[in-house]
C-alpha cells in the first residue's frame, strides 16, 4: 500500500498503517479541512471545508465496507447513506450548524458510534431519518440488507425535534425489519416517531426491533401515528428505560396492533401517561416497571399490560390459559403451609365443566365480604354432591354463633345416613326454628281416611314460643 508523503494534523501513524484493513475511507480534520484518505491506496479523494461533502463523497464511493470518522464535525447539510456500507462514527461528535435533516437511511446502510448533539440551536428537523419510499424488506435471499442503527447517543435542548423518524406517506411505502439498538436520547420533542400517514393497506412499518433504548427527558419517547386502513404492527421495544423530566407529555402513544413493549418508566407525575392507548389499537403487549396503572390510560381491544407494581395483568381483554392447547390442563396457585406447597388447582374437565379443586385433603373457602351469588341469572340449579358414589351421604352444613355468642352452632342437611332413605336436616345444639313470612309451615297433603286411634304426638313451639302438640296414629 502506498504511504501518503507526509503525515495529515490529526492522523497518528498507527491510523496510517491500518488503513487498508479498518476501512475504505478515514475521514480526519486537517486545518479547516475535511479529508477523506482511501483505506486501500492510502491516497487523499476528497477535501473540503464541508463535511457533508467529503461524507457523503466516501459513501457514495464505497461499494462494501466502512467509512470511519476519525474526528468531530459540524455539518452544513445532511447525508445520505448506501447499501452495505457502514459509517462509523467512532463515537465522534455529529453537530448541524442549522436545522437540518442529517442522515437520510438507505436499506442495508449502517450507522454506529455516533453522538449527534443539535442541542445548541433550535432543532426542528431529524438526526436520523427512513423514508418507507425506499421500501424496507426482507433481505433478498443470499443477499444481507441488514439496516441498522447501533451504539450512539443524541442530545437536544428545549424538547425540540426528532431523534428518528420512521415515515411512511405515500401508497407502496413501507418499512420492514430495521434494527435499532443500544441507543440514548435526551430531550427531543420526539425520539422515536413511527408514521404510516396515508391511509392505504400498502402503507406500513411492521417488523422492526429496537432494543437497549435509554432516554432521559423526551417530551414523547415512542410514538406511533398511522392512518385508518394503515398498519403499524408487530414492532418490538425491549430493555427501554425512560426517565422522565420537567415537560414530559406521553411516554409511550401506541397507535398500532400487535407490537410489544418493555422496560422501565420512571417517576411519571401529574397528568403525564407512561402510556396511551389509541382507541383503534389492537392485541399490544406491554410489560413495565416502575409504573402503575394509574398512568395508563386504556382504549382500543384486546390491549395486554403487565405492570410490576400491580402485581399483574391490567387490560383490555379476558386473559387466557391453554386456549387450543387440545388437553385438559390444570392451572396450579401455591401457597406454602408450614414448609409444605399447597395448592388451588382450575381445569375444565373433558366433559365441558369447570373444576376448582383444593390440595387432597384441605379445606377450600370462598371469601366474601358481602355476600356470594350462586348462579345469580338462574341460568341452572345449584347442587352439591350429585355425583355422590356408594356410602357417600355427605352433609351441607350452615354455621353460626349462638345467643351468647359463646360457640359456633351449626344447621346440616343431607340425604340418608347409609339406613335411612330420606332427607335429613338437624342441629348440632338447640331446637330447628321454622319462622316462614306469613307464620304458616307446610307440609305435605292431609289425608282424609277419617277417624283412626291416636297413638301419641309430637311437640312443637309457634313463633310465640308456645307448645303446640301435634297428635300421630297408630
Amino acid at each position: 500500500m502506498r504511504r501518503p508523503l507526509r503525515k495529515p494534523h490529526g492522523l497518528n501513524t498507527s491510523d496510517i498503517e491500518n488503513f487498508e484493513s479498518t476501512a475504505e475511507y478515514v475521514i480526519y480534520l486537517d486545518g479547516a479541512d475535511y479529508v477523506a484518505i482511501n483505506g486501500d491506496t492510502g491516497v487523499e479523494d476528497s477535501r473540503s471545508i464541508s463535511a457533508h461533502t467529503v461524507i457523503q463523497y466516501a459513501i457514495t464511493n464505497t461499494t462494501r465496507g466502512v467509512v470511519r470518522l476519525k474526528t468531530d464535525v459540524t455539518m452544513t447539510a445532511g447525508v445520505t447513506g448506501k447499501e452495505n456500507v457502514v459509517l462509523d462514527c467512532g463515537m465522534h461528535v455529529l453537530s448541524p450548524a442549522t436545522s437540518f435533516t442529517m442522515v437520510t437511511m438507505k436499506p442495508g446502510f449502517q450507522i454506529r458510534d455516533f453522538v449527534f448533539d443539535v442541542s445548541a440551536i433550535v432543532f426542528t428537523h431529524t438526526c436520523i431519518y427512513f423514508d418507507g419510499a425506499d421500501q424496507y424488506d426482507y433481505p433478498v435471499v443470499g443477499i444481507d440488507l441488514n439496516t441498522m442503527v447501533a451504539n450512539g447517543r443524541a442530545r437536544s435542548a428545549d424538547q425540540s425535534g426528532r431523534f428518528m423518524w420512521l415515515d411512511c406517506d405515500a401508497a407502496n411505502e413501507w418499512i420492514l425489519t430495521i434494527t435499532v439498538r443500544d441507543i440514548f436520547t435526551f430531550r427531543f420533542e420526539y425520539a422515536y416517531y413511527l408514521e404510516a400517514s396515508l391511509n392505504a393497506a400498502t402503507n406500513y412499518i411492521n417488523e422492526n426491533v429496537f432494543n437497549v433504548l435509554k432516554s432521559d427527558g423526551d417530551a414523547y419517547f415512542i410514538f406511533m401515528n398511522r392512518a385508518a386502513a394503515a398498519k403499524i404492527n408487530g414492532n418490538e421495544f425491549t430493555g427501554i428505560s425512560y426517565q422522565r423530566r420537567v415537560g414530559t407529555v406521553d411516554a409511550i402513544t401506541v397507535n398500532g396492533d400487535e407490537n410489544y413493549f418493555q422496560g422501565r418508566i420512571w417517576d411519571i407525575a401529574g397528568g403525564e401517561k407512561a402510556v396511551v392507548f389509541d382507541a383503534t389499537s389492537n392485541e399490544n403487549l406491554v410489560m413495565l416497571q416502575k409504573t402503575a396503572g394509574t398512568y395508563i390510560t386504556y382504549a382500543g381491544t384486546n390491549n395486554q399490560v403487565f405492570l410490576t407494581s400491580e402485581q399483574g395483568y391490567t387490560g383490555l381483554t379476558d386473559f387466557k390459559f391453554f386456549n387450543g392447547s387440545g388437553g385438559n390442563k390444570f392451572l396450579y396457585i401455591y401457597g406454602d403451609d408450614a414448609g409444605t406447597d399447597k395448592y388451588v388447582r382450575l381445569r375444565v374437565t373433558s366433559e365441558g365443566s369447570g373444576v376448582i379443586q383444593s390440595s387432597a385433603g384441605e379445606v377450600m373457602q370462598v371469601i366474601s365480604d358481602t355476600s356470594i351469588n350462586l348462579n345469580p341469572a338462574a341460568d341452572g340449579d345449584v347442587k352439591a354432591f350429585h355425583l355422590s358414589a356408594t356410602g357417600e351421604n355427605q352433609i351441607f352444613s350452615v354455621h353460626g354463633r349462638d345467643a351468647g355468642d359463646a360457640n359456633t352452632r351449626n344447621i346440616s342437611l343431607r340425604w340418608g345416613d347409609g339406613t335411612l332413605d330420606h332427607g335429613i336436616v338437624s342441629t348440632n345444639n338447640g331446637d330447628l326454628y321454622l319462622a316462614p313470612a306469613t307464620g304458616v309451615v307446610r307440609f305435605g297433603t292431609k289425608t282424609g281416611t277419617g277417624d283412626a286411634v291416636l297413638d301419641g304426638y309430637v311437640t312443637i313451639k309457634d313463633a310465640a314460643g308456645n307448645t303446640v302438640k301435634l297428635a300421630t296414629t297408630a
